[in-house]
């Protein structure tokens, strides 16, 4: 069995993710749990380039991890399973994530992605430093940093597991949370 690095994990989820798009006029029609059906659809930014992700390390001290800087070497930010003019959840651009850092949560914290109801996928930066691709954190709108959860995958494997479970927050289907 051949391993996939990060960046081959991003480049075949949204190459697959692009076909099936463009096989239905930029829409998809999607079943989330309690029988939600829907037509969703998406918007993806340009890359990044060198420039930008220098004036970002150099403008916030912040480390990437490699699945989030494969992803913004191919889109700087998306909005991804938009429904009737709302966007879903946000894959933040590398200017967004400057722009929605909240100075409650430590400074080596950022927010990368963000849901309609502002819960918001944070990475800790200095897990990053230390070489560990663990790094996201959930928070919950209106939670504590106590209640944060660390998710236990890299990047790149949450926006795999993502884009199957089609928008659904799948990291919160084994706790009862999920279906409050």
């Amino acid at each position: 069995m051949t391993t996939l690095n990060a960046k081959s994990i991003i480049e075949n989820t949204l190459s697959t993710l692009h076909k099936r798009i463009d096989n239905y006029d930029g829409t998809l029609l999607v079943q989330r749990t309690n029988g939600y059906l829907g037509e969703c659809r998406f918007q993806f930014h340009e890359p990044a380039n060198q420039i930008d992700f220098n004036h970002f390390e150099e403008q916030t001290n912040w480390c990437l991890p490699s699945g989030v800087r494969a992803f913004y070497e191919i889109h700087n930010g998306a909005s991804l399973f938009m429904q009737e003019n709302a966007v879903q959840f946000d894959i933040l651009s590398l200017n967004g994530i400057v722009n929605n850092y909240w100075d409650f949560i430590p400074e080596h914290w950022y927010p990368v992605a963000s849901h309609c109801d502002g819960d918001t996928l944070l990475v800790d930066s200095n897990l990053v430093k230390q070489g560990q691709n663990n790094c996201l954190i959930w928070f919950e709108c209106g939670g504590t940093l106590e209640h944060a959860i660390h998710l236990p995958i890299p990047f790149e494997v949450w926006f795999d597991r993502f884009i199957i479970s089609q928008g659904d927050h799948f990291w919160l289907w084994g706790t009862h949370r999920f279906y409050e």
